[in-house]
């Protein structure tokens, strides 16, 4: 089904399925999209109703494409800003609110093009996240649980991935981001148990690692414009790069992969902002 709807309101049941794939593909809009909450999605949201058969709102100003189909057990849900074009931004600004059920497994995939995005997805069931940044800035809370596939980026603008603070249960399979021009800001989880690969061109990165979590950093490439730089003390020199004075291995902690080129790639505890020292190339 396909719907050129005007976002101000619309609502729609997805129907007795066991997997979302999302597709938000937004040219030229400003997005916020989060769990809904009983009262956003009405009729369509009630607790008797079990979490896959509930349904979703979008609103707004502006007009989007809506393309549902069902296939199997999983659905696939694309919502396009109309227009492509740069010249169309003024007449086709698109302010976009997107609410989806939480407890519904869903993979979001988000291509931005101009505008900001505000993806609050703590109360989602997230399995697969997938980022293709644009111009705008796109802002990321994580969900507080589950083990979601992360794929980030970025573009021009700068992508920031925050962390909600009950995400004990958070345990990502993996996060893969890239950077163009933009930087990224990427805050990790209270858990470890996965890798971490990151890979700047000019733009650079800062890593949040919260003390609680052990790793290691390797840098597989760079150049003499490229370096990786700690303001934790507790990140020491090793024979593959550097670790934490606690690392006892990846099933328990973080390995963090750089690939760098012109843009740095700096590694802090959680709650430091500042770089004390910087770490030669290996």
């Amino acid at each position: 089904m396909e719907d050129n709807a005007n976002a101000e309101t619309f609502i729609q049941n997805l129907g007795a399925i066991d997997r979302l794939k999302l597709n938000l593909k937004l040219s030229i809009a400003h997005a916020h999209v989060q769990a809904a909450a009983p009262r956003d999605l009405s009729s369509t949201y009630d607790e008797s109703i079990p979490a896959n058969e509930r349904g979703y709102r979008v609103s707004g100003t502006g007009r989007v494409t809506i393309t549902y189909l069902v296939e199997g057990r999983t659905g696939l849900l694309t919502i396009a800003s109309k227009g492509q074009e740069l010249l169309q931004i003024v007449e086709d600004d698109l302010s976009l609110d997107l609410d989806l059920p939480p407890g519904l497994p869903i993979d979001l995939i988000l291509t931005q093009g101009i505008g900001a995005c505000n993806l609050d997805l703590t109360d989602l069931t997230i399995e697969e996240l997938s980022i293709g940044g644009g111009v705008g800035a796109i802002e990321i809370t994580l969900p507080s649980r589950g083990q979601p596939d992360v794929l980030l980026m970025g573009n021009v603008g700068e992508i920031a991935v925050n962390v909600p603070e009950d995400a004990i249960e958070l345990r990502p399979k993996a996060i893969r981001a890239k950077t163009s021009v933009g930087q990224l800001l990427l805050s990790l989880p209270p858990s470890g148990g996965y890798t971490l690969e990151v890979e700047t061109s000019v733009g650079g990165a800062e890593i949040y690692l919260p003390g609680i979590v052990e790793a290691q950093i390797r840098q597989v490439s760079g150049s003499f414009l490229s370096a990786v730089m700690f303001s934790s003390q507790r990140i020491l020199a090793s024979e593959v790069g550097w670790r934490t004075n606690g690392w006892s291995g990846s099933e328990s902690g973080v390995s963090i992969v750089v690939k760098n080129h012109v843009g740095g790639v700096t590694i802090h505890d959680l709650d430091v902002q500042s770089t004390s020292e910087s770490a030669p190339l290996v």
